[in-house]
């Protein structure tokens, strides 16, 4: 370990604008996934590669942590790797290809050279240049996206997904069970999880989000104009957060459940006889404007309660 924490500082000295990444969390990352009382062996490395006139990079990294931030506008890719597994035999069948692809492309991807190396997996940390589109496919994997500039697509089957200060279109897919959680989400999303949640503390263009089973929160959406707004779970509350200005009109529908709305609503006029079912119905389905409408916003569940909340309106940055 004390000469993995050497070779860590030597790489932070070379390199100034990585200061953010500590001593510590290259060390963190070598520790962590290590359960309690048992050992893993590692191997850490880093590499560096041109990316000059090259526009998508593809990450493929069936297991592991991954981490990308755009850090510099300089067409240098820096990527900092620890292999892992539960024994040297294991690690020595894991190898990192990474090399151009066509005109436009560069691809990194985990390759294991024999099938007995089942145990074994790759954490990374990535610096891509600002303009450069990002797509990643994983298995199991837990990732980190910080001040990406450029759209970013994710196709995962379990894990996480966070996002920080996303400036640039993000598409994610998590075909069995995980979680989405964006700070800040600049341009439109299009989020769809099989079984887990949702969670965006700030929208600017709208977007979708789809959950077969699992919550759905925007803690505050800006959503004006043509711009428009879906979120739809199968089995599952969804929660919106709409500042005062907002102009919408809204449909929500739940097939099973509540709908709160904190915001004074017009609702469209529409021709019933007054009976139970329609009270009933006009408890579970709403169709209305929120100002002067202009954009579409729809909130959809099977099963589950709908709220849809004030909130304050903050400056934008």
């Amino acid at each position: 370990m004390m000469r993995i924490m050497q070779y860590s500082l030597i790489l932070l000295a070379s390199y100034n604008s990585l200061a953010a990444w500590s001593v510590q969390s290259l060390v963190d990352s070598v520790k962590s996934n290590v359960p309690f009382g048992k050992k893993e062996v590692v191997r850490p490395f880093t590499q560096e590669f041109d990316l000059t006139g090259k526009k998508i990079l593809i990450i493929e990294n069936p297991k592991g942590a991954l981490e990308v931030k755009a850090e510099w506008n300089t067409p240098k890719l820096y990527m900092h790797s620890v292999v892992k597994a539960k024994t040297a035999p294991e690690l020595d069948h894991m190898h990192i290809d990474a090399h151009p692809q066509g005109n436009d492309r560069f691809v990194i991807r985990t390759v294991s050279s024999s099938p007995s190396s089942g145990s074994a997996y790759v954490d990374h940390k990535i610096i891509v240049p600002a303009h450069v589109q990002v797509y990643i496919v994983s298995n199991q994997s837990n990732i980190m996206l910080s001040s990406i500039k450029n759209p970013v697509k994710i196709t995962l089957d379990n894990g996480s997904i966070s996002a920080h200060n996303a400036q640039g279109n993000l598409t994610a897919l998590i075909k069995g069970s995980g979680s989405i959680k964006v700070a800040h989400a600049h341009q439109p999303f299009n989020f769809k999880v099989n079984k887990g949640t949702i969670s965006i503390a700030k929208a600017e263009k709208g977007g979708v989000a789809y959950v077969d089973s699992g919550s759905i929160t925007v803690e505050q959406a800006y959503v004006n104009g043509i711009q428009s707004l879906q979120l739809t779970s199968g089995y599952g509350d969804i929660t919106l957060g709409l500042p005062i200005s907002t102009n919408a009109d809204i449909k929500a529908s739940t097939g099973k459940g509540t709908i709160f709305c904190d915001h004074p609503i017009t609702l469209k006029p529409f021709t019933a006889k007054l009976t139970p079912q329609t009270w009933k119905q006009m408890q579970l389905h709403v169709n209305g404007t929120l100002g002067t409408g202009e954009a579409i916003i729809t909130a959809n569940t099977n099963k589950g309660n709908i709220k849809i909340k004030e909130v304050i309106e903050q400056v934008k940055i």
